[in-house]
C-alpha cells in the first residue's frame, strides 16, 4: 500500500512459497490496532501515568531519578506494565517493568535516538550520529539485532517511530541543512522477529528541522516541524504519498505522542504542560512533565 499510494509501483506481484499469490484482493494490512494503554510521561525524571488530570508515580523508588531518564516509550497493553527510556545522557537504554517496579539496562551506545516499542515486544533505537543501522532489542531475551539502512550513515537521527501494526518504521534525520523523513518496511520472520529493513522512501520534503513524529494511521503521520529555521514548531498530518495538512495546535509544541487518528494527539508545550484535543480545543491535562508516551 505504501508504494502504491506513492505512485512508485502501479503493478505489484506478490509471491509466496515460490509462486505468485493470485487472489491479492484478500490480502490487506491488519486492522490498525488501537491499544488502550494509558498515557505516561516523566515528572522530575520519574515515570508517571497521566489519568484524570492526575500524575500517578509508576515507581516508588526515588533511585530511578538517578538514571537521568529522558526519552520515554510505552508498550502495548491494556494497563501500564512495561516501558522503555533512554538515560545517562542518552547512552543507556532501560527496560522499565512497572508491574514489578524494576528496571534494567538492556543496551548502550554513544548517544542514542529513540526509543520506539513495537507490538512484537521489540524496542528500537539508533545512534544519534548514525552508523548506517538501526537496532532492535528483544524485551523477552535482551538479544539485539542490527539492521542496515545505509542511507542513514553520517546523518543525525532526530526521531524514530514504528507503526502500530509493526510493519513500517519512520526516521527523521538531518545532514547539515538537509532534512529528511524516511519510511521503510520492516521484514519479520514468522515469530515477529525483525530480519531486515526495506529500501527507505523519502517523504515530507517541505519539512525543516523535525522535532518529533508519531503514527496516527497505517499511512499517516503526525509531525512537529518548522517550515524554516526562523519559524516555531507547528503540527501537521502527513499522508504517505499524499498531501500534508496543518493541524491547529498550541504555540511552539516541543514533543508529541499519538494513538489512532489526529484526535488522539497529545502535545507537550514549551511550558512543560501536556495538552490533549477535546471538543475542538486543546486542554491542559498535566503540568511539569516531559516525554509523553502512548503505546509505540
Amino acid at each position: 500500500k505504501t508504494f502504491a499510494a506513492a505512485g512508485l509501483a502501479p503493478k505489484i506481484k506478490i509471491f509466496a512459497k515460490g509462486g505468485p499469490v493470485r487472489d491479492t484482493a484478500k490480502l490487506d494490512l491488519p486492522v490498525y490496532p488501537l491499544a488502550t494503554s494509558p498515557l505516561t510521561a516523566l515528572a522530575d525524571g520519574i515515570p508517571v501515568q497521566i489519568t484524570k488530570n492526575q500524575q500517578l508515580p509508576l515507581f516508588n523508588n526515588a533511585a530511578i531519578a538517578g538514571l537521568g531518564l529522558t526519552d520515554l516509550a510505552a508498550g502495548y497493553s491494556d494497563n501500564v506494565q512495561y516501558g522503555a527510556a533512554l538515560g545517562k545522557e542518552r547512552s543507556r537504554l532501560y527496560l522499565l517493568n512497572y508491574a514489578d517496579a524494576r528496571w534494567q539496562q538492556i543496551y548502550s551506545g554513544r548517544e542514542l535516538a529513540g526509543p520506539s516499542m513495537d507490538r512484537y515486544a521489540w524496542i528500537w533505537v539508533g545512534e544519534k550520529r548514525s552508523d548506517g543501522a538501526l537496532t532492535a532489542i528483544s524485551m523477552e531475551s535482551g538479544a539485539d539485532i542490527h539492521l542496515d539502512i545505509p542511507s542513514l550513515k553520517g546523518k543525525d537521527v532526530q526521531a524514530i517511530a514504528v507503526s502500530r501494526e509493526g510493519n513500517r518504521i519512520v526516521v527523521a534525520c538531518r545532514k547539515e541543512t538537509k532534512q529528511e523523513l524516511l519510511v521503510a518496511a520492516i521484514v519479520r520472520d514468522e515469530h515477529g522477529k525483525p530480519v531486515k529493513l526495506g529500501e527507505p522512501l523519502q517523504i515530507g520534503q517541505r519539512l525543516e528541522n523535525i522535532s518529533d513524529i508519531a503514527w496516527i494511521s497505517e499511512s499517516k503521520l503526525a509531525v512537529l516541524a518548522k517550515e524554516s529555521e526562523k519559524d516555531e514548531n507547528s503540527l501537521s498530518a502527513l499522508q504517505i504519498g499524499g498531501p500534508m495538512k496543518k493541524i491547529n495546535g498550541i504555540t511552539n509544541p516541543q514533543a508529541l505522542t499519538a494513538g489512532r487518528g489526529k484526535d488522539s494527539i497529545v502535545l507537550l508545550g514549551a511550558d512543560s504542560k501536556l495538552y490533549e484535543y477535546s471538543a475542538g480545543v486543546w486542554k491542559v491535562i498535566a503540568e511539569k512533565v516531559s516525554a509523553p508516551a502512548l503505546a509505540g
